[in-house]
């Protein structure tokens, strides 16, 4: 539930943070200002709403980034999962191939042994009643 939470604050900020202008736009208006020939005109204000925009910018960056490494993460995780999942089946295929080839070993030396018998009936002794 955390999670979601976490993804509904960044929605959030990111419909409140969409009046903003884009990074790379924030970054030229920064820039021109500051670099102008009227940067010195330049007010307190003005350059606490400068910092502002920066900040929120920022912000959402920073919460952008957080979003799609949670995502990875999470992706990673289902990997992973699914992974364990197809060792255990192959193991367990692995398992019942050595089991039959154990069985059919069994058999064969079975009907190996029961044919040398069968070519080779076993002799009577005959007792030796002459002296």
């Amino acid at each position: 539930m955390k999670e979601s939470k976490g993804l509904n604050d960044i929605e959030k900020n990111h419909l409140e943070d969409a009046s903003l202008p884009s990074h790379a736009e924030l970054l030229e208006i920064v820039q021109s200002q500051l670099e102008g020939p009227n940067s010195e005109q330049l007010s307190v204000t003005d350059l606490v709403k400068l910092e502002r925009q920066f900040n929120a910018a920022l912000s959402q960056t920073r919460s952008r980034k957080t979003q799609l490494m949670l995502e990875s993460i999470m992706s990673l995780h289902e990997k992973e999962r699914m992974l364990r999942e197809e060792k255990k089946l192959l193991q367990r295929k692995i398992r019942a191939t050595q089991d039959t080839k154990d069985t059919t070993e069994v058999v064969l030396g079975i009907i190996k042994h029961s044919n040398n018998q069968l070519a080779h009936p076993p002799q009577l002794e005959t007792l030796s009643l002459l002296p």
